[in-house]
């Protein structure tokens, strides 16, 4: 039990709020569709995060609001999705209804809209832990209405939130330039993969060569998944979730046995691994130790006496061959570089001397960039911590009493990030 100041009150959601769920109209009847009223999906809370929300992408007729059960909620209600993904809040800036994906809390008079959009923000994990489901987690109207509630008079909720929006907007300000940096990151590794793999016109050691011509194209294939002879043993089993971007393939989610070797297609260490099929198309990674992959990948078995393979990942990772290799994809539903394509593609190489040179420098820039990348997902978690904590001094009445540890480090914390 987390210990309250005199004067607050312990309660719940429902003690206190009325809970409302959402419904859709059918969406096959065109009547329902494109009236003056307001209806909100979890989906239009993805696509606008504002605190305060007046309207979805789409709205209802007279004739759909009654064709259904959605209800009418008034401004000032807390919006929080129940399910795919549970925890978006937002509070209705105007009279609104939605779809069944919200529970919507319409708070009583003593409880502050403000206030109770930052206490659900906080209590999301807590809620969606007590979410059940199988295709997915939903929190039902009776489990939202069970949330644990806790307040103050309104003028201490209003001050609180004050308090509290003045730390978090500083907090959020670190954060996006911490995001800035890391795009900055990534767009600088690219531009090292640009400059260090690209064809020097004025050096005559540059030859251009077809993917199939730099070694054998093997495509991979997955042995029966059903037979437990093939599973759990040494042979990393590679998929496209296991290769970054012209990296070395550090592990991979499942293994083989030898028999689920044997009967697929084994690669030796130095294979460079290509994802030519799915949303993941071009992702580049390169093994050190032999390995099988499923059917999206194509791998290539390099001459080691002519190409280096961590040369030819990182140019196929650099960004003009790898839009060329998205490229060079069938237009359809799943994208796909059949093999026989993909052997054709040409790539601009040097002599086996200098792609050598070149990935000593390359990875001396990357590793470089890597531990500045390291340095920027530390303080964003460092983010994630000083926002939980500056909503457990919020709510416990302990935020703007003096000047907690938390405010301060609130501030020197983002004018650092900055």
């Amino acid at each position: 039990m987390t210990d309250l100041p005199p004067g607050w009150t312990r309660t719940t959601i429902g003690e206190v709020c009325g809970v409302v769920s959402g419904a859709t109209p059918k969406s096959t009847v065109p009547e329902y569709w494109g009236g003056d009223i307001p209806w909100l999906t979890p989906d239009d809370l993805s696509r606008n995060r504002s605190k305060t929300v007046y309207e979805g992408r789409r709205s209802l007729t007279a004739a759909g609001y009654d064709s259904c059960s959605t209800r009418m909620v008034p401004p000032g209600s807390l919006l929080f999705s129940s399910r795919a993904p549970i925890g978006y809040v937002a509070i209705a800036g105007g009279w609104l209804c939605t779809n069944q994906g919200f529970k919507t809390a319409v708070p009583s008079a003593e409880i502050d809209s403000s206030y109770l959009y930052w206490f659900l923000r906080f209590k999301t994990s807590e809620i969606e832990a007590r979410a059940s489901g199988t295709t997915f987690k939903e929190i039902s109207a009776k489990g939202f209405a069970k949330t644990e509630l806790f307040f103050p008079s309104l003028v201490e909720q209003r001050r609180i939130v004050t308090a509290l929006e003045a730390h978090i907007s500083r907090v959020e300000q670190g954060s996006n330039q911490l995001h800035q940096a890391s795009m900055r990151v990534r767009s600088l590794r690219k531009s090292v993969l640009h400059h260090y793999c690209s064809f020097d016109t004025s050096n005559e050691k540059w030859s251009e060569v077809a993917i199939g011509d730099i070694g054998d194209v093997v495509t991979g294939s997955t042995p029966n998944s059903k037979d437990p002879n093939y599973w759990g043993g040494d042979f990393p089993f590679v998929t496209p979730g296991d290769i970054g971007y012209g990296d070395k393939v550090i592990s991979a989610s499942r293994t083989l046995t030898d028999a689920g070797a044997d009967v697929s297609r084994c690669l030796d260490s130095g294979a460079i691994l290509v994802v030519c099929i799915g949303a993941t198309l071009g992702k580049v990674g390169w093994i050190d130790r032999p390995c099988v992959t499923n059917q999206q990948i194509n791998a290539i078995r390099v001459d080691p006496d002519l190409y280096d393979s961590r040369f030819i990942a990182y140019a196929l990772s650099a960004p003009r061959l790898n839009s060329r290799l998205r490229s060079e994809a069938s237009n359809t539903t799943l994208p796909i570089l059949n093999k026989k394509r993909f052997q054709r593609i040409k790539i601009h190489v040097p002599v086996l001397k200098e792609q050598r040179r070149r990935v000593i420098e390359i990875e001396e820039k990357i590793a470089s960039l890597e531990a500045l990348q390291g340095v920027v997902h530390a303080s964003h978690a460092r983010a994630l911590r000083l926002q939980v904590s500056l909503y457990k001094e919020a709510f416990t009445g302990k935020l703007g009493l003096g000047k907690s540890e938390n405010e301060s480090v609130s501030t020197e914390w983002a004018e650092g990030a900055a």
